[in-house]
This record gives structure tokens, sequence and C-alpha cells, in this order.
């Protein structure tokens, strides 16, 4: 299938490569964002291989396997993207984690429209680093966030009134 030969490879600070001919030749797609965190999320739709996210301290979204992004930036300037879960069922729906880094605090968007216009829904959770994020496979309207030391369900979210488009 066409897919067969694109690989990806990211590394540290959201530098992201990829290959179309099986690894014998890598073009750089993001150079390094020292402004990202060390480890920075990277995930791509399991149906569509070029339609891919990349998170730092603003979500990148590409549907030409990196060739072309769209930039949304994050509500706070000192926000850095620290996991990302894309649905199976719907290309347009995407959750992202994030960590302030000045005033350590957590977060929690979603978006239902590929990223561009986020809205936070993180009422509740405890301000704690969301290490991942995992869509309930029962109820796409659950998620499930691994935080460190434990695990939540957070159930049907409901969006907050601050809200921020592509930019």
């Amino acid at each position: 299938d066409r897919y067969d030969t694109i690989l990806y490879f990211s590394s540290q600070y959201q530098n992201l490569y990829n290959s179309f001919d099986q690894g014998k030749s890598w073009k750089e797609l993001i150079p390094q964002n020292l402004n990202a965190s060390f480890v920075s999320p990277f995930v791509m739709h399991r149906d569509n291989f070029l339609d891919i996210y990349s998170g730092g301290d603003k979500l990148l979204h590409s549907v030409d396997g990196g060739i072309q992004w769209d930039t949304t930036k994050l509500i706070n300037k000192n926000e850095k993207i620290t996991s990302i879960l894309l649905s199976n069922e719907n290309n347009n729906l995407i959750y992202f984690s994030t960590i302030n880094t000045t005033l350590v605090e957590s977060n929690l968007y979603v978006s239902y429209n590929a990223g561009k216009e986020i809205v936070s829904i993180d009422n509740g959770i405890p301000e704690r680093f969301i290490r991942d994020i995992y869509l309930n496979s029962k109820n796409n309207k659950s998620i499930y966030i691994a935080l460190g030391g434990t695990c939540l369900l957070y159930t049907s979210p409901s969006p907050r009134d601050r809200t921020r488009s592509r930019m």
C-alpha cells in the first residue's frame, strides 16, 4: 500500500524528520524548538499516515506528511504540550494536555475541528503532570487521563469560555 514506505523520526525539543523511501533518505520537517518540552508528543492518524500532529509551545498539524503546517497557539505563552490524543472514529476530535512551566499548572484541551479552535476542559482535574490521554473505547465522550501516580476517568467534558483559534 502507499504508506508502506513512510517513516517518521522524532527527537528532543519537537525535532521531526520523515522518509518516504523506507529510511534511505530523511528530510527535517520541524527543527529543534527549544521552547518545546524536552520530550514533545508526535502522533499520526491510524488510517492516514500523512495526517500528523506535533506538540510544543503550539500545536502543529499537517495533512500532507509535514510539507505544510497549520499552527494553533496556546492560551498561555508559558504552556508546553505534554500529550496528544487523536480519535480513531473522528479525525477532527483531538485532546491534548499542557504544562505551564511558570505556574506549574496542567491544562487539558479539546478541539472538535482538527485544532482550528481549542477549548480548555480541565475543570476539576488535580494539578499534576498529565502524562497521557486515552479515549474510552466504549464511550467516545469519556477519556482516561494518566497523571503522575494515578489515572482518572473524565466524562462528558464541558468547555470553559476560553478558546483560541489558529493564528
